[in-house]
């Protein structure tokens, strides 16, 4: 029981650190050409920052998520019914979604034209 909750710690650990860097990438956008933070254009320690991260943070967060998933579902037993997983997904994903993109993303877009 020891090396399991070991596993789900490290996987926790990494998660944090890859959703961290996910955070910190778009952030680095906002410094590069073109972003929202104009004094800083072409800052070359940003956009180097930013293309380090953006080389492996994604993969990165893929990776860890399929590690929690794996173990999830080899280990507790979960998501055995493909069906009820992808509702479950649409419910928690694709419902939220939906929802900011009415209510946040087009009432924006139609006010700043």
């Amino acid at each position: 029981m020891q090396v399991k909750t070991k596993f789900v710690e490290e996987l926790n650990m990494m998660k944090v650190l890859a959703t961290f860097l996910v955070v910190l990438g778009h952030v680095f956008t906002n410094y590069r050409d073109g972003g929202l933070v104009k004094p800083y254009y072409d800052n070359d320690i940003f956009v180097t920052l930013c293309s380090y991260i953006y080389s492996f943070h994604m993969p990165a967060f893929v990776a860890v998520s399929g590690g929690v998933y794996f173990y999830t579902r080899r280990e507790l037993m979960k998501y055995n019914n493909f069906g009820g997983y992808v509702l479950n997904k649409l419910k928690r994903i694709i419902v939220p979604y939906i929802f900011f993109s009415v209510f946040v993303v087009f009432p924006t877009l139609f006010v700043l034209g």
